[in-house]
């Protein structure tokens, strides 16, 4: 008993010294700062990128694919978007396409997009204590698969809620109520389960392949797990809270008070998906 006893204090002990290390490390190179960096960024970039999605997911077939998938996860998942205030902006970015814009705009989108991951390669590397980026042919050669896989993993999530909300239909027509209940039971859960897998993988690529350094698999794995954990607790909590902070932004910004609030979402969340990447650099080097 003495000795299972030992072993957990040791086991705490060593969880705090990572912790404080990671915090150290996270504040010594402006985490915070960075992230505000990358709000910024964020909110320039993602109507170029939701252009680049749908232009993109038409040369393949696919269309609509913001349009159908974020009002279904918002709702399914409770994520307390203000869709009536996004909808239209999503709207016009569908209606944009690559004959619409013409090579010139099509360029100017895609070094848009290349030049938001060069701000987020550099957020990672100095972290890692990496001086310099990858070259600009690696970042085309790497963003033009990206692209196209982004938009085969929203399609693919497009595809299997409207999949199990068609399912759902036809179960609650053919089935007695408590099996129907059961069924639908079950496919919140396959959803639930799916959405954050996909949040993880996504971490993990972050984790693993943006620092132009090697980063070793496990630790990238651990760092994406803790904070998926953490962005679906505050979500949680950005959630319950989200009327008070909206009646409190509305006495200053009246009916663009979602404004602040997505701002302050996408912050917190950069903050913690900066905070993982910290914590990958410290488990790979530790002890300090």
């Amino acid at each position: 008993m003495n000795k299972i006893l030992s072993i957990t204090l040791r086991l705490w002990r060593v969880l705090y010294r990572i912790t404080k290390s990671t915090i150290s490390h996270y504040t010594k190179h402006h985490g915070f700062t960075r992230a505000s960096a990358l709000t910024y960024t964020t909110l320039l970039a993602v109507i170029p990128l939701l252009i680049l999605i749908h232009s993109i997911a038409g040369a393949f077939g696919i269309f609509d694919i913001a349009a159908d998938l974020l009002p279904e996860l918002n709702n399914r998942f409770q994520l307390g978007l203000p869709m009536r205030q996004l909808s239209p902006i999503i709207e016009k970015a569908r209606m944009v396409g690559f004959k619409q814009l013409g090579l010139i705009g099509s360029a100017g989108l895609f070094v848009t997009f290349v030049a938001a991951l060069e701000n987020l390669e550099t957020n990672f590397n100095v972290i890692w204590g990496v001086p310099k980026n990858r070259k600009l042919f690696s970042k085309i050669l790497m963003s033009i698969p990206l692209l196209i896989f982004v938009v085969l993993a929203f399609a693919g999530v497009s595809g299997v809620l409207s999949y199990i909300k068609h399912l759902m239909l036809l179960l609650s027509q053919e089935t007695p109520i408590g099996g129907a209940e059961v069924w639908k039971s079950m496919s919140s859960m396959v959803s639930f389960i799916g959405f954050h897998g996909l949040v993880f993988g996504a971490l993990f690529v972050l984790y693993k392949v943006t620092p132009y350094t090697k980063v070793n698999t496990y630790y990238a794995l651990f760092s994406a797990f803790l904070i998926t954990i953490l962005i679906r607790a505050f979500v949680w909590i950005f959630i319950a809270l989200q009327s008070l902070f909206f009646l409190r932004m509305s006495l200053f910004y009246g009916s663009l008070a979602f404004i602040p609030l997505v701002m302050l979402l996408i912050y917190v969340l950069w903050s913690l998906v900066l905070f993982g990447n910290a914590l990958a650099w410290r488990l790979q080097n530790w002890p300090p």
